[in-house]
């Protein structure tokens, strides 16, 4: 009896040993960024709106600030049993997110273990998609990309466990975590409908019975979802048929004509994806190149490629060539972290901490290249297996036809680097565990000291980030309640930045005023920014201390003319 449980009591050890490290390292992040405060970020504003409604008045009113949004409503119910628990505040609804950020890492860490990874790799695994900069910051709000991805890595543990187990009550769980998901973000359809394909193609989905797939899929998760759907549609809310994004396929097409829009859909999806799946994904990567470099022809174009990048390099820093920097927001910017949506750095283009000079970008383009062609290899060299008959694993087959899937939708629809969160938990899921079958897979051994560098430099610029970005939200929270509380500023007569006028005054008849940002500016009477401007008064500054770059501050600015007063002559 006593052998038993001290076995038992080693299994709990071994299993629960790989997750103490990423709770320390989601307790130390927590403790050095700081996220506390009563501000919003990005969109999360309009999903608070969202929230009060729901559980204020029993009302599931349009979401998004636009004119469509996401599904919403389990990322809604998450947040409403939070401020059940704790009260309301918008600390609360952050932390709620930062857990399943948590959760979803930890999921991952197991996942990957039951695929046959290395604990030591399904750990490196599991601090890839922790550290990676969209991620992390992105736990830190109120926003549905982190529940999204979360609630993607928990449908692909129970249904890999169903499916290695032959089991449908698990399955049936792994469904009904997918149709948790895409009732937070309609896009979830991709992990079901890809786990009808690869059950179709895959000999596993024949011993499973594919008819009894796709029944479970149906009656599970599109049944329900195409019910929600209706029912937000009757209710005066907003169904997937009236969304912005999905009104975007049609109408990119409309605005760019047919040529420009295919190389618009090449550029995303063989240029901009790639790009930044490969930065996202570089440790791995870098683990998984490591027997090319026994390979002469290789070894010699990598000198030459590197030949070319300190040419060009130094062109750029002989003030020789001036190359754009061009990223795709909204989250990594030229600043670090964002975004920072206020008026002199989103709509007049003011860089004020600038970080990412010309020469630093192409070094991580140059880094990132090679990265991004291993990648697609490697994605076509899975697709070949899978559709020839030579498979890789089922679950790695889901992960990878599920991300591509997402790809595709994002592509057609709209882009932002967050966007691409659940892309990079899959794109992990799929590249351990199809490692995993290969007896030469990586190992931390080899490869591994310059993985981890790259890793170690991903956690340490992410925390640092994300650090700056919540000291520039606490700073701009310090300058609204200077604003309304002590110059008794109507929040409507300021222009606070996007997310402060968002969450006061936002409403569906506003009508932006020539001058002013568009974001439910009725008057701007103060204008809160991260610098001075032109033809304004500085009223007040509030320091924000930055550990990447030098220190800035946010200020209080006052025209020095009354908007439509005339000049003096």
């Amino acid at each position: 009896m006593r052998a038993g449980r001290r076995a038992v009591s080693g299994k709990h050890i071994r299993l629960l040993g790989p997750v103490l490290p990423l709770v320390c390292l989601w307790a130390l992040t927590a403790w050095l960024v700081e996220p506390w405060g009563e501000f919003t970020i990005n969109d999360d504003w309009s999903f608070v709106h969202s929230l009060k409604a729901l559980t204020a008045e029993g009302r599931m009113i349009p979401t998004g600030w636009g004119k469509g949004g996401p599904a919403l409503i389990v990322h809604l119910l998450w947040g409403a049993l939070f401020t059940y628990l704790f009260g309301f505040s918008l600390t609360v609804l952050r932390i709620s997110v930062m857990v399943l950020g948590l959760s979803g890492s930890v999921a991952l860490l197991f996942l990957l273990r039951s695929l046959g990874v290395t604990a030591r790799l399904s750990l490196f695994g599991a601090l890839v998609l922790t550290c990676n900069p969209l991620f992390l910051s992105q736990s830190f709000t109120f926003m549905t990309d982190v529940t999204f991805a979360a609630l993607t890595i928990f449908a692909l543990f129970w249904l890999h466990r169903g499916v290695e187990s032959k089991s449908t009550g698990l399955i049936a769980v792994g469904l009904i975590f997918c149709l948790a998901a895409i009732l937070t973000r309609q896009i979830g359809l991709v992990t079901p409908l890809g786990f009808i394909c690869v059950g179709l193609l895959h000999p596993v989905g024949r011993d499973l019975g594919r008819r009894r797939l796709i029944i479970l899929t149906l009656v599970l998760v599109f049944l329900p979802w195409l019910g929600w759907e209706w029912f937000l549609a009757a209710a005066g809310s907003t169904p997937v048929t009236r969304h912005e994004v999905f009104n975007n396929i049609y109408g990119y097409f409309v605005r760019k004509g047919p040529v420009e829009y295919i190389i618009f859909l090449l550029s995303r999806f063989l240029l901009v994806s790639p790009g930044y799946l490969a930065f996202s994904l570089a440790p791995l990567l870098l683990l998984q190149t490591g027997s090319r470099w026994s390979h002469s022809r290789f070894r010699v174009i990598l000198a030459a490629y590197a030949t070319v990048f300190f040419i060009f390099e130094a062109l750029i820093l002989a003030g020789a060539i001036s190359p754009p920097v061009r990223l795709h927001y909204n989250v990594l910017t030229p600043q670090g972290l964002g975004p920072l949506l206020f008026k002199d750095t989103y709509l007049l283009g003011y860089e004020r901490f600038p970080l990412l000079t010309a020469p630093l970008f192409y070094l991580l383009v140059f880094f990132t290249a090679p990265l991004a062609v291993f990648l697609l290899a490697r994605i076509v060299s899975s697709l070949k297996k899978l559709l020839t008959g030579d498979p890789p694993p089922f679950t790695s087959a889901l992960a990878l036809v599920s991300g591509l899937a997402y790809l595709g939708i994002i592509t057609f629809t709209g882009f932002h680097d967050r966007y691409l969160i659940p892309v990079i938990a899959l794109f992990i899921i799929w590249l351990l565990s199809d490692a995993a079958e290969d007896s030469a897979a990586p190992g931390l051994d080899r490869q591994g000291a310059a993985a981890g560098a790259v890793l170690l430099l991903l956690a340490v610029l992410s925390v640092a980030g994300l650090h700056d970005f919540m000291a520039v939200k606490r700073a701009a929270l310090k300058a609204h309640e200077y604003l309304t509380t002590e110059l008794k500023a109507d929040p409507c007569r300021v222009d606070g930045g996007f997310e402060f006028n968002g969450f006061h005054c936002n409403r569906p008849d506003f009508k932006p005023r020539p001058g002013l940002s568009w974001w439910w500016v009725d008057r701007e009477d103060y204008l809160v920014t991260l610098g001075p401007l032109p033809d304004y008064q500085i009223v007040k500054l509030f320091p924000v201390r930055r550990w990447l770059g030098r220190d800035g501050a946010v200020y209080v600015l006052k025209p020095s003319l009354p908007l439509g007063a005339p000049e003096p002559s």
